[in-house]
């Protein structure tokens, strides 16, 4: 499943869908948001994470570089969604 701009979709009276055709028309919309735009800024989200990690583990916040840690891991499975159009693979 993906975001789609509904108002860019223009429909006549005249056209027919079924099965395929209707696959094929939606497959032709572009996706509603730019996924280079976002997973660029979930990388500099997770960059963030892993400096600070870094900073509390010369620290010695060991319980803050963990919570840093586990963030930057879940800004990696989110990115990874995101490439993915949020279609799960096996």
């Amino acid at each position: 499943m993906r975001l789609i701009d509904i108002d860019k979709i223009e429909i006549n009276e005249k056209c027919i869908f079924s099965g395929k055709g209707i696959k094929d028309f939606l497959d032709a919309i572009p996706t509603a948001y730019d996924v280079d735009k976002v997973v660029e800024r979930l990388e500099e989200l997770k960059r963030c994470e892993e400096s600070r990690a870094v900073k509390y583990d010369e620290a010695g916040k060991y319980d803050l570089m963990y919570i840093c840690d586990e963030l930057v891991r879940a800004y990696k499975d989110i990115i990874r969604i995101v490439k993915l159009g949020g279609i799960k693979q096996q």
